[in-house]
């Protein structure tokens, strides 16, 4: 059929075709790199071991050493990647101590190279554990920087991540088998009682002023609330066991969407913290019960 064409719509249309059929057949898996530093010396060791490995940063940076955040990050922005993908995860106050360099590949297929020091425990409890390995830096590491003892995440992590994405290793040579299970963070659990589902936020940040908390999924199905129902959220401060508190601070009602999260409005942000909005304080009780809504309340939808 192409012979039919003109030479020059000819030439036009191979020069359309071959970026396409050259990216078809790259068999490079990509390498997705989080950190809590920036710089651009990760993405150039993985663009030194193949120029072809498609490499992806997740932006905004991780809060320093912050390895909630970075657990927190690695287990959403995981969920839209398909089989091979490999992941990086430098959020690592403990470099240079005894804590292990691990890679784990989870049941459908991602790898995750990262310190184990907390910041794969979610990925493993939502994706499952398929295998872990110790990094054996004797093969999986950088060469010439044997004497460097505190930028794992240049000389072994991003190295062993590339070496993985194009092929050079796989899995079972990434170093010595271990037990399938990784450092977990303790997170306190939240409460169904007398129809209020209680427990702890855990993250505030950014311009919407979006608000998790501890509540997951499986403890919210417990209130029997269905999608389009109206929740009452009450947020409180100054109970010493975390699950109570001596007033309410914002009050609101929640349309909801099918998730623990709640937009906030500037306002509200404003009076959790008594400061400026993005300075939304951890950590504090989150209570979530199914209501009508009262007299003369306003409605506060999510915007997500």
């Amino acid at each position: 059929m192409m012979s039919f064409l003109p030479g020059r719509i000819r030439s036009l249309a191979l020069a359309l075709l071959l970026p396409l059929a050259a990216f078809a057949d790259n068999p490079h898996n990509a390498v997705v790199i989080q950190a809590d530093f920036g710089g651009a010396v990760m993405p150039g060791v993985v663009f030194s071991v193949s120029k072809d490995i498609p490499i992806f940063l997740i932006q905004p940076l991780i809060e320093l050493y912050d390895i909630d955040g970075a657990a927190r990050s690695l287990v959403y922005n995981a969920q839209t990647w398909p089989a091979g993908t490999v992941f990086v995860s430098v959020v690592d106050p403990g470099v240079g101590t005894r804590r292990k360099s691990v890679v784990l590949k989870t049941r459908n297929g991602l790898y995750f190279v990262s310190p184990d020091n907390g910041t794969l425990g979610l990925v493993a409890q939502e994706l499952g554990i398929e295998g872990v390995r110790e990094i054996d830096e004797s093969v999986n590491r950088r060469p010439g920087t044997e004497w460097s003892h505190t930028f794992h995440g240049r000389d072994v992590y991003s190295y062993t991540a590339a070496r993985l994405a194009a092929g050079v290793i796989d899995f079972e040579h990434v170093g010595p088998q271990l037990e399938p299970k990784v450092v977990l963070l303790e997170y306190p659990k939240p409460v169904v009682e007398h129809g209020t589902a209680t427990g702890m936020i855990d993250q505030s940040r950014g311009r919407l002023g979006n608000t998790t908390c501890l509540i997951d999924r499986h403890t919210f199905a417990q209130l029997g609330v269905k999608e389009g129902d109206l929740v009452v959220v009450t947020i409180r401060k100054g109970a010493q066991d975390g699950l109570g508190g001596d007033r309410a601070l914002c009050p609101h009602l929640w349309r909801c969407a099918g998730r623990q999260k709640s937009a906030l409005h500037q306002q509200q942000r404003l009076c959790l913290d008594g400061g400026q909005p993005g300075q939304l304080r951890r950590h504090l009780p989150y209570r979530l019960r199914p209501g009508v809504v009262p007299v003369g309340a306003e409605e506060v939808g999510t915007k997500s």
